[in-house]
């Protein structure tokens, strides 16, 4: 009597096992619906970048230049990559790598092995295609749209400030009074 107790409770466990995974599974497989946000909200918020800054903070990132063996995607070949060790004088879990960019000209792009400290911000947008727009344009090469973010590098804080770009006040006008 016991063996057949303990039978059917073996029996038992394993059906109940193999519903309870079958529901997870089959729960597991249902996609997240996307939430969305309309831009007027989404600009009221601060979106946070990949270094834990908001979007548009002027920050001062220091780091190394890698060689050509460190890119990681097709999207980085044949572009010089900064590794990003520190953001404003704090040291980052891990290394960030992002495309470098400059806003202006005059910013030297540094070699491989080079050692940086620049200031600069991120700021983010869409890129890629759409779904659904080889339907009218036919098959393209290229990723799928998404949201994503770069560094734009404002000045090189390891070189002197050029006096052309230092800010200077308006020159003071006379007025003259009449007498």
């Amino acid at each position: 009597m016991a063996r057949l107790l303990f039978a059917v409770v073996a029996i038992a466990a394993v059906i109940a096992g193999i519903l309870f995974s079958s529901a997870v599974t089959r729960a597991e497989m249902v996609p997240d619906q996307p939430k969305s946000i309309t831009l007027s909200e989404l600009n009221k918020l601060q979106v946070i970048g990949w270094l834990g800054q908001p979007l548009g903070k002027i920050v001062t990132i220091e780091g190394v230049v890698p060689d050509a063996t460190f890119v990681r995607s097709k999207e980085q070949e044949d572009k010089t990559l900064l590794r990003v060790q520190t953001v404003d004088g704090i040291k980052l879990s891990e290394a960030a790598v992002f495309c470098f960019s400059s806003l202006l000209s005059g910013i030297e792009e540094p070699k491989a092995g080079a050692k940086f400290k620049y200031i600069a911000y991120e700021t983010g947008g869409f890129t890629g295609v759409p779904e659904g727009n080889f339907a009218y344009v036919g098959p393209l090469c290229c990723t799928s749209y998404y949201f994503t973010t770069h560094f734009v590098i404002i000045r090189d804080a390891m070189k002197p400030v050029p006096q052309s770009s230092a800010i200077t006040p308006p020159p003071v006008r006379q007025i003259k009074q009449k007498q």
